[in-house]
């Protein structure tokens, strides 16, 4: 892909994984700690481990509503 000078190109993608009943209910689990969705929690590792964020995790405690 080119990019132009002073341009920086930004796309993304969607990544879908199917995960056992056991990975599933670990993970709430573990998003369950930090106050997140699971999707949030899983994002979040997946972006640690690939060294695209060198900070660690947000903990601050948050209050997530409820869904509708």
């Amino acid at each position: 892909m080119e990019r132009k000078q002073g341009y920086q190109v930004k796309e993304r993608y969607q990544v879908t994984f199917r995960l056992s009943l056991e990975a599933y209910t670990r993970l709430e689990q573990v998003a369950e700690l930090h106050l997140m969705r699971p999707s949030q929690y899983a994002k979040a590792r997946l972006l640690v481990d690939l060294g695209l964020i060198r900070e660690a995790l947000d903990r601050r405690r948050r209050e997530h509503r409820e869904r509708r």
